[in-house]
């Protein structure tokens, strides 16, 4: 006897993790528009949760509202899985390199999904700021380009404060010169000026 979409969802996807249409069409073989009736019905009775446009959740009714609202935002802005669209800047990088966490305000993410300037939005009762990226954001150079775009945007007392947790950073993750060259030209003339007067760009030919 053939599953139910809704015990198909719950055993390849699990529950408490957000999924979207396309992550059913990997395992079920009907036309996108029928499943998305599929799944209108089936957040209609209940046993599935709408979170936002698209994107839909089997809650077990153990994940917070604000666990819900960090997948979400990751799924939406910032990747799942091994696709990478995106990263957290402002403060949230820094907090991530001091292994913080998922930041619980003033939140700001540069993301290969926004196709224009900045923007501010209200997620779940939380202001974040979403940004485009200087150059498209891949897995190969999400480290460099979140770093360089956390030196463009940062100010000067905070580059200072945060001095030495960005040269260990550079150190530890190996951060190179070649690498930091080919996507420079995407940035503006500042950020150039910024990686040679605090001395991050000599380290990176120390690997």
């Amino acid at each position: 006897m053939a599953k139910s979409l809704y015990m198909q969802i719950k055993q390849t996807l699990g529950t408490d993790v957000v999924f979207s249409l396309e992550d059913v069409r990997q395992f079920r073989e009907e036309s996108p528009d029928a499943l998305k009736e599929a799944l209108s019905r089936l957040a209609k009775k209940g046993q599935i949760e709408r979170v936002a446009y698209g994107i839909y959740v089997i809650n077990s009714g153990h994940l917070s509202e604000d666990d819900l609202n960090e997948q979400f935002l990751r799924y939406r802005y910032l990747g799942w899985g091994k696709k990478i669209n995106g990263f957290i800047a402002g403060q949230g990088y820094i907090d991530g390199l001091l292994h913080k966490g998922f930041p619980k305000e003033n939140l700001e993410i540069v993301s290969n999904k926004i196709t224009s300037g900045k923007k501010s939005v209200y997620q779940y009762g939380r202001r974040v700021i979403l940004r485009k990226p200087y150059v498209k954001v891949t897995t190969g150079n999400v480290e460099m380009v979140s770093f360089l775009t956390y030196l463009t945007q940062a100010s000067p007392a905070d580059l200072k404060k945060n001095h030495t947790l960005l040269a260990n950073h550079v150190r530890e993750r190996h951060l190179s010169a070649p690498d930091a060259i080919s996507v420079l030209p995407n940035f503006p003339g500042k950020t150039s000026r910024i990686l040679l007067s605090s001395g991050l760009y000599k380290l990176m030919w120390k690997h």
